[in-house]
């Protein structure tokens, strides 16, 4: 029977946490709650949850319901993990002192640790929703990045899912899965049939079209809500509008964007449909 101790920013995030790690769902699992966490005042005084989670006896790993949980219950957020910032190093905060350069070997066995890491769990993962997907990895040392691009799937638009909140799912367990084993923060991004990329246009032109209507009316108008990423490409798409501008509103996972006239008084909103 398996057991593990997590710490997360909610109790949500702690369960992923122990999940991943136990490779199971949460039917097959029991929680106890060691310390229940706090947002503080202002940040000031937060605390983390730490859970305890067990493995029943004798239950085989489900993978796919952990996706499928975690799709469910809100929309993942890759920025979430981002507390876990890389530390500067001294070349960032003295001038003139240099990053000391790993030996090239070192660089070479770092390379394929995070991408067998990856590579390992997709496979298990995919194995479990019965799914035949091959894809490419690009590892960037320099940059702490790792791209997937997925190349064929029996089933591409089920691994996309609804506006993409599966495919962000896989793209946040891939990243605990690899950041639990690396000292520093790898950002990772998971594509495939280049959906991200037509996911911006799709944003970029509604941000354009939907001020075009807020400019004629003098109202503002509020989107659906989105996750932190798109939200912040509506808000590059207007930084500079003439007329509109735009503010974030809500708590996740149901926060949105609100486009408003720069100039006149507001009286009233409609919601974009």
């Amino acid at each position: 029977m398996g057991k593990v101790v997590v710490s997360a920013k909610t109790y949500d995030e702690a369960v992923t946490k122990a999940l991943i790690e136990l490779s199971t769902t949460s039917e097959h699992v029991e929680f106890n709650v060691l310390e229940k966490g706090s947002n503080g005042f202002l940040g000031i005084g937060a605390k983390p949850w730490i859970i305890e989670a067990s493995t029943k006896q004798e239950q085989p790993k489900d993978i796919e319901g952990a996706v499928q949980k975690l799709v469910q219950e809100k929309e993942p957020v890759l920025e979430v993990l981002e507390v876990k910032e890389p530390v500067l190093v001294a070349s960032e905060v003295m001038d003139g002192i240099q990053e000391p350069e790993l030996p090239e070997l070192v660089k070479v066995q770092e390379e394929n640790d995070v991408e067998d890491y990856a590579r390992t769990f997709l496979t298990e993962l995919f194995d479990a929703m019965h799914l035949n997907v091959s894809y490419q990895m690009n590892y960037q040392p320099d940059l702490r990045a790792l791209d997937i691009v997925m190349l064929s799937s029996d089933d591409m638009g089920g691994v996309i899912g609804k506006r993409g909140q599966t495919l962000d799912a896989l793209q946040y367990l891939v990243s605990l899965v690899v950041n639990k084993h690396t000292k520093e923060y790898v950002r990772v991004k998971l594509d495939t049939e280049n959906y991200r990329a037509k996911r911006r246009e799709k944003l970029d032109s509604l941000a354009r079209s939907i001020a075009i209507k807020v400019k004629r009316s003098g109202e503002e108008i509020a989107l659906e809500p989105m996750n932190s990423y798109e939200r912040r490409i509506i808000h590059s798409a207007l930084q500079n509008h003439t007329h509109v501008a735009t503010r974030s509103e809500g708590v996740d996972p149901h926060r949105f964007v609100v486009i408003y006239p720069k100039k006149g008084q507001r009286t009233k909103r409609t919601r974009e449909k």
